[in-house]
């Protein structure tokens, strides 16, 4: 069972989190010569409405392939796309993607990278579920210079999926 519990006092926001944390590794977007590959994260959001944010924003910006994965229900997705990028330019393609978990993205922005979970957190590992056809791929999986193991809270039940 996972509880929040928050509330406004004395000028502060107050934050109780309880919960199950689980010990998960994650992928790092830089690559070895310091550019990005862009990573994306959607939580609460159907395959359809994740899939039709992603469209546009690769159309937008002629984005290689796109593969999504359904991270540990079918209303969590994660995405990632092998076009190599600057830093800042990366960051103006995944904010104008709707949808974005805007959590993760406020993280990511304060380390300088994206990361994205590989591994189970207590509903599963992310699994390929499709690939949305673009331009050819700038950069390679092994180009990926960083990994990291980080705690993750445990969602409380699994969502049905549909």
């Amino acid at each position: 069972m996972n509880a929040t519990i928050r509330f406004h006092q004395v000028g502060h926001d107050w934050l109780f989190r309880i919960g199950k944390l689980r010990l998960v590794a994650g992928i790092n977007s830089t690559l070895r010569d310091g550019n990005h590959v862009l990573f994306w994260e959607f939580d609460d959001q159907s395959y359809p409405e994740v899939r039709g944010h992603l469209e546009g924003v690769q159309h937008d910006f002629a984005l290689p392939d796109i593969v999504i994965f359904k991270a540990s229900t079918m209303l969590s997705w994660h995405a990632m796309c092998f076009a190599r990028l600057s830093w800042r330019t990366a960051i103006t393609v995944v904010a104008a993607t709707e949808g974005i978990d805007l959590l993760w993205f406020k993280m990511s922005l304060q380390r300088d990278h994206w990361t994205l979970r590989v591994t189970d957190k207590g509903n599963g590992a992310p699994e390929r579920y499709a690939v949305l056809e673009g331009a050819p791929p700038e950069a390679t999986h092994q180009e990926l210079v960083s990994a990291v193991l980080y705690e993750a809270w445990q969602r409380g039940s699994v969502a049905p999926d549909g």
